[in-house]
C-alpha cells in the first residue's frame, strides 16, 4: 500500500501543477482580452490621430511651396523696388552727370582737335622744300 500512496501523492502533485499552469494560462488569456478591448476602444482615437498626421504632412508640403514662392517674390520685389528707386533718384542724377561728362568730353575733344590741327598746319622750317623754279614756256625750250 505504500506504493499506492506514493503514486497517489505523485498524481496529486502533477494535478496541482496542471491546475497552476491552467490558472496562469487563464490569467494570460484574460490579460490579452483586456488589451484587445482597450485597443478597440482606442481605435477611433488612433485613426483620428493618423489622419491628422497625414493632413499635417500635406499642410507642411504646401507651406514649403508657399514659402518658396514668397521667397522668390520677395527677391523679385526687392529688385523691382531697387530699380524703381534707382530710376527715380538716379535717373535725374544720371542725366545731370551724363550732361556734365558729355560737355567735358566735347570741350576736351574740341581742344585736342584745335591743338592737333594747329600742330599739323604748322610745318617746321627745315622740312620745307625750296620753291620750284618757274616752269619754262614750251617755245623757249625749242630754241
Amino acid at each position: 500500500m505504500k506504493i499506492q500512496e506514493l503514486q497517489l501523492k505523485e498524481r496529486e502533485e502533477v494535478l496541482r501543477g496542471w491546475c497552476e499552469l491552467q490558472a496562469e494560462v487563464h490569467a494570460l488569456h484574460e490579460s490579452w482580452r483586456l488589451m484587445q478591448d482597450a485597443a478597440v476602444l482606442q481605435r477611433q482615437q488612433v485613426t483620428t490621430a493618423s489622419e491628422s498626421i497625414e493632413v499635417a504632412a500635406d499642410n507642411v508640403q504646401e507651406a514649403r511651396r508657399s514659402l518658396s514662392v514668397a521667397e522668390r517674390l520677395s527677391a523679385s520685389a526687392g529688385a523691382l523696388v531697387g530699380a524703381c528707386a534707382g530710376a527715380a533718384c538716379g535717373g535725374p542724377l544720371g542725366l545731370l552727370a551724363g550732361a556734365k561728362v558729355g560737355a567735358a568730353a566735347a570741350l576736351a575733344g574740341a581742344a585736342l582737335g584745335y591743338l592737333g590741327a594747329r600742330a599739323l598746319g604748322r610745318k617746321p622750317p627745315a622740312l620745307t622744300a625750296p620753291p620750284a623754279p618757274p616752269a619754262a614756256h614750251k617755245h623757249e625750250k625749242l630754241l
